[in-house]
């Protein structure tokens, strides 16, 4: 999932440390940040009228499926 691959590069590569130097780029890892989280529950919570919507079954696969990587 993009909140994945977001989530681990950011904490493990150089950008977390050159994150906590500049601030201008921490403001970014935030964003991403946000931005993936939104994408990723988007499909869980799916309250907008969307032309396909997982069932409550699938949902809750798609969320303990993400566990791990969490």
């Amino acid at each position: 999932s993009i909140f994945a691959l977001v989530l681990w590069p950011a904490h493990f590569a150089g950008f977390f440390d050159a994150a906590l130097e500049h601030p201008p780029l921490h403001d970014l890892e935030h964003v991403i940040f946000l931005t993936s989280a939104l994408l990723f529950w988007w499909p869980a919570v799916a309250l907008d009228p969307a032309p396909y919507r997982l069932s409550h079954p699938a949902r809750i696969i798609y969320l303990f499926m993400q566990m791990a990587m969490n």
